[in-house]
């Protein structure tokens, strides 16, 4: 068992040891330039930022090695793709291009969608689970907004970059719509309906 503590990172990291646990230190930033490849062991997350800049096939492994604690994994590099079905807390998907989800990830916390990243399809949302868009330029909505919309975190838009809907959006009694100071939500000319709370 290690852990790497500290705001470092490197160009890659490769876990294949076995039965042995790599801990990210809480409430550090770590960020790689290079693919994450857990093929054995596990790596902590913790309450830690890991951010993977690495354009190409950048997660791989087994989903299983990593265990996410409230940890944050974004993925800023272009055109990336997410090889291995993962279970993270927060996910982020920043940059530009597409995000490839070969492995469809589960996503328990906050899957936010920065920059003008898209995402080729949707994740798996845990049952708190929330969308947030947070970007600063215009740009309409992904399968990453899934209809209805079930998980009691729903959807935010935060940012000031205005969200076009891409298609019919609705929500259960239980997830919300929440819509920031100098933010904007435009309909795109769907239906955006159900039994959700609008949070302006």
């Amino acid at each position: 068992t290690a852990t790497f503590g500290g705001n470092v990172g490197g160009a890659g990291l490769t876990i294949n040891g076995a039965g042995g646990t790599l801990n990210l230190g809480p409430d550090y930033t770590h960020t790689f330039t290079g693919p994450v490849t857990l093929s054995s062991g596990t790596l902590n997350g913790n309450s830690s930022t890991l951010n993977i800049n690495f354009a190409g096939t950048a997660w791989t492994g087994t989903g299983s090695n990593f265990v996410a604690g409230s940890s944050t994994v974004k993925f800023g590099g272009a055109a990336q793709t997410l090889a291995t079905a993962t279970t993270f807390n927060n996910l982020t998907f920043a940059g530009t291009g597409t995000k490839t989800l070969t492995g469809v990830p589960t996503v328990n916390g906050i899957l936010s969608m920065e920059g003008t990243a898209t995402v080729s399809a949707a994740p798996t949302y845990g049952t708190s689970a929330a969308l947030q868009y947070n970007r600063t330029a215009a740009q309409a909505s992904g399968p990453e907004w899934i209809t209805p919309f079930v998980a009691s975190g729903g959807v935010s838009i935060i940012g000031a970059g205005v969200v076009t809907a891409n298609a019919i959006k609705s929500f259960n009694a239980t997830a919300s719509l929440n819509i920031g100071s100098g933010a904007t939500l435009a309909n795109g000319g769907f239906a955006i309906s159900g039994s959700s709370t609008l949070n302006v």
